[in-house]
C-alpha cells in the first residue's frame, strides 16, 4: 500500500486453523510462514493503516496439503455379521479437504469423512482406505474391518449304532476366512477340519462335539485371535451290543432282598427301565433293580431295557422264588359213609412248583391200575399251583400217612405233611364168640375184639333169641364199653340160645358175629302136664291122656312122664302106683289090671334130665262093672198077692 507517511501493516486470518483473528508478529507487508505447518491454512488479508485510515486488502488463501496428516479411526475393528460399524477419516491441512473412500482399491461411493457400513457380512471384511485431498495435495490412510468368524452351517445332532461310518459337518465364514476344527466336550481336538469322520463309530464316541472356527488378525500392534464356537452336536450311540445285566439268576426266598445291576455303553442319556415280564409291570427306572421278595409274585424274568434316541437293547435276568406251601395239610378222618378222601395241597413259587403225592412213602399216581378211580387234578394260576388228590369210595386200606412233595428246581423239595388220614368204617365182625360158665339161668359170653377200622369201638350189642314162649323177655344187651365179656343172667333153664355179638363205633355197627349156640342147664319142670284126662276102657283098664307141659315150665327137654294112680278110697299116699312113660310123643298111657267099678285118682308129671316136676291136679274116673262072679245070695220069693211076687236077695259077696 502507498501513503504518506508510509503505512503500517497488520495481518488477519479470517478462517482456518489460526487461534485468533490477528496474526501476531506479522507487521510488515510480507507474511512469511517458515516453515508452513498444519494450522497455517486459511484466508488471510492485509490491513494498511496510515493517518487514521485503514485499508483492507483482498483475501489471500493459504492452502496446505493434507499430506502426512490423514488418519482413519479405528485403524482396525472386528465386527459381527449384521452389525453396523463406522470408520472416521480425519486429516489436517486445507481448507477444502475432500475425502474419498475405497475398499481394497475399489472406490466407494462414500465421499464423507464418516464411512458407515451397515449389515456387516463376510464380504464387508477388508481394508478401507480414505483419500484426503485438496488442490495442494492428498494423503491416504487405511483401516481394516475384520468379520468375526461365524457358522453358516451348524453341526447337527447325530444318531448312530456302532460299526457304521459317520461324518459330522459344520461350515464357518468370516474375514479373514477362519480355520475350522472339531473338539469334544473336554476341549480336546478330534478333527483338524470341518469334517469329523468316525469310521466306524465305536462305543466311547458318544458325547458332545462342537466346531471351533479361528482366525488371527492384527489390530494396530496387537495380534488377536478370533474364535467362534458352534452349537453343540450330540452324537448319541445306540447301546445295542453292550447291555448286560448281572447276576443273570438269583435264587431268592421270601423276605430276601435281591439286587440286579444293568450296565450299558453308548449314550449319552441312556435311560434304564426294568420291567417284570410277569404282569408287564415297570418296577425301576434306574440301572439298579432292588426287589424286596414278599411273595412268589415277585418271581419272574426281569428285562432291563436301555434306550436312547439312537436305539435300544435289553438284557434279561431271572429271579426265582423258593416254593412255599400255602396251607398245611391236617390230619383227616373220613367215614365210610362219606366215602371219599379229598386232599388239597397248594404252593407258590417261581418257577411254578410241581406237586407229587405219597401214601406211606409210595408215590400216588392218578389212574393207577390198582386204583383207576384215584385222580390227581392240578391247576395253576399266576404263581400258584394247586393239586387235589381225590380217592372215591375210600377203603380202610387207604388209611395211612399222606404227604405232598413240592418241587421247584433249583430248590430242595419241601414236604407238606405227612398227615394221618384215617378211613373210618364200622368195626369188623367179632370173632371167637364162646359161652362159658353155663348154668341153668346164667352164662358168660366171651369173644375176641375185632379190628376197629380206625374208629375206636364204643361198645358191643349182644343179641340172643329166646324161644317163642319167651318173646316178652329181653333179647338184647348193649355194652357201652370195649370189654369183650358179658355176664348173661336171667336165662331160662334148658333153652338153646342163639347168641350174636355186634361191635359198634361212631360210624356204625359191624355185621353180627357167627351164631354161638348155648344150652342152659336144665332144672326139674316147674309145671304140670295140661288137660289130664282119664277115660274108662273096661272094667280093668283106663286110658290116661294129657297135653305137654307149657314150654315155659318144662325147664328142659321132657324125657318122659310119670303117671300115678290110686283108688279113691285110700289115703293119698297110700297105695299109689307110679308108672313111667318114656315115649313122650304119645301123651297117653293105659292103666291095666284095675279093679272093676272102682274110682281111681289119677295124676301125671313130666320128667327131664334134672328130675321130675310136680304132679298135675288129680282127675278121677271109675272102671266099668263086670258080670258078677257069684250070684246074689239068699234069694227069696214072697207072693204078697195074687198078682204079684216079691223077690228079695242078698248082695253078691
Amino acid at each position: 500500500a502507498e501513503s504518506f507517511p508510509a503505512p503500517s501493516y497488520s495481518w488477519e486470518v479470517l478462517g482456518g486453523g489460526a487461534l485468533g483473528d490477528t496474526v501476531m508478529g506479522a507487521n510488515t507487508s510480507t507474511l512469511t510462514f517458515s516453515p508452513v505447518v498444519f494450522g497455517n491454512e486459511g484466508e488471510y488479508r492485509c490491513n494498511a493503516s496510515a493517518n487514521g485510515v485503514t485499508d483492507v486488502s483482498n483475501t489471500a488463501t493459504l492452502t496446505v496439503s493434507p499430506k502426512g496428516s490423514a488418519a482413519v479411526d479405528p485403524v482396525g475393528q472386528i465386527a459381527q455379521v449384521e452389525e453396523t460399524v463406522n470408520f472416521t477419516c480425519s486429516s489436517l491441512g486445507g481448507p477444502g479437504v475432500t475425502y474419498q473412500w475405497s475398499k481394497d482399491n475399489s472406490v466407494l461411493e462414500e465421499d464423507s469423512a464418516l464411512l458407515v457400513i451397515s449389515n456387516v457380512s463376510t464380504s464387508s471384511g477388508g481394508n478401507y482406505t480414505c483419500n484426503a485431498y485438496n488442490p495442494e495435495g492428498y494423503n491416504t490412510a487405511s483401516g481394516a474391518l475384520y468379520v468375526h468368524p461365524f457358522f453358516t452351517l451348524q453341526p447337527a445332532d447325530a444318531l448312530s449304532r456302532i460299526n457304521v461310518n459317520l461324518t459330522l459337518t459344520c461350515e464357518a465364514d468370516g474375514f479373514p476366512s477362519p480355520a475350522v476344527h472339531w473338539e469334544d466336550s473336554e476341549g480336546m481336538s478330534v478333527s483338524s477340519s470341518a469334517l469329523l469322520e468316525l469310521a466306524p463309530v465305536i462305543f466311547g464316541d458318544e458325547g458332545v462335539y462342537y466346531c471351533v472356527a479361528e482366525t488371527t488378525v492384527t489390530v494396530g500392534s496387537d495380534s488377536i485371535t478370533l474364535t467362534a464356537l458352534s452349537m453343540n452336536a450330540t452324537l448319541t450311540v445306540s447301546p445295542e451290543g453292550s447291555v448286560e445285566a448281572a447276576p443273570q439268576t438269583i435264587n431268592g426266598v421270601e423276605g430276601m432282598v435281591a439286587e440286579f445291576t444293568c450296565s450299558a455303553e453308548g449314550g449319552p442319556n441312556n435311560a434304564f427301565t426294568w420291567t417284570r415280564t410277569f404282569g408287564d409291570v415297570t418296577v425301576a427306572t434306574d440301572s439298579l433293580l432292588t426287589v424286596n421278595i414278599t411273595s412268589a409274585m415277585d418271581g419272574s424274568d426281569y428285562e432291563c431295557l436301555v434306550e436312547n434316541a439312537a436305539g435300544n437293547e435289553s438284557a434279561m435276568v431271572t429271579l426265582n422264588v423258593a416254593p412255599v406251601s400255602l396251607a398245611p395239610l391236617s390230619d383227616l378222618n373220613v367215614t365210610s359213609v362219606e366215602g371219599n378222601i379229598t386232599l388239597t395241597c397248594a404252593a407258590s413259587g417261581y418257577p411254578l412248583p410241581s406237586i407229587a403225592w405219597t401214601h406211606n412213602g409210595s408215590v400216588v399216581l392218578s389212574g393207577a391200575t390198582d386204583r383207576p378211580d384215584v385222580s390227581i387234578t392240578d391247576t395253576s394260576t399266576d404263581r400258584m399251583v394247586q393239586s387235589v388228590l381225590y380217592i372215591p369210595s375210600a377203603m380202610t386200606n387207604d388209611s395211612g400217612m399222606y404227604a405232598c412233595n413240592i418241587s421247584s428246581p433249583p430248590y430242595d423239595t419241601i414236604t407238606n405233611g405227612p398227615i394221618l388220614v384215617l378211613v373210618q368204617d364200622r368195626p369188623e365182625q367179632p370173632q371167637n364168640v364162646e359161652s362159658v360158665n353155663i348154668t341153668s339161668r346164667n352164662l358168660t359170653l366171651v369173644w375176641t375184639e375185632p379190628h376197629d377200622n380206625n374208629a375206636p369201638i364204643e361198645g358191643y350189642r349182644v343179641t340172643y333169641e329166646p324161644p317163642s314162649f319167651l318173646q316178652d323177655s329181653n333179647s338184647a344187651v348193649t355194652l357201652t364199653s370195649s370189654i369183650e365179656r358179658l355176664e348173661v343172667v336171667g336165662l331160662h333153664p334148658g333153652v338153646l340160645y342163639n347168641f350174636t355179638v355186634v361191635a359198634f363205633n361212631n360210624i356204625g355197627s359191624s355185621t353180627p358175629s357167627a351164631v354161638e349156640q348155648a344150652l342152659t342147664l336144665e332144672e326139674p319142670p316147674d309145671g304140670t302136664p295140661q288137660s289130664v284126662q282119664a277115660s274108662t276102657v273096661s272094667s280093668t283098664q283106663m286110658t290116661v291122656t294129657w297135653e305137654h307141659v307149657p314150654p315155659s315150665q318144662r325147664l328142659g327137654a321132657i324125657v318122659g312122664y310119670q303117671v300115678r294112680y290110686q283108688q279113691d278110697r285110700f289115703d293119698e299116699s297110700d297105695g299109689a302106683v307110679q308108672m313111667g312113660v318114656e315115649n313122650t310123643s304119645l301123651l297117653m298111657h293105659t292103666l291095666e289090671g284095675l279093679e272093676q267099678d272102682v274110682q281111681y285118682n289119677v295124676s301125671v308129671r313130666a320128667v327131664n334130665s334134672a328130675g321130675p316136676g310136680p304132679y298135675s291136679p288129680v282127675v278121677m274116673n271109675t272102671t266099668f262093672m263086670d258080670k258078677p262072679s257069684a250070684p246074689p245070695q239068699a234069694v227069696t220069693v214072697v207072693s204078697p198077692s195074687s198078682t204079684s211076687l216079691m223077690v228079695s236077695w242078698q248082695p253078691v259077696p
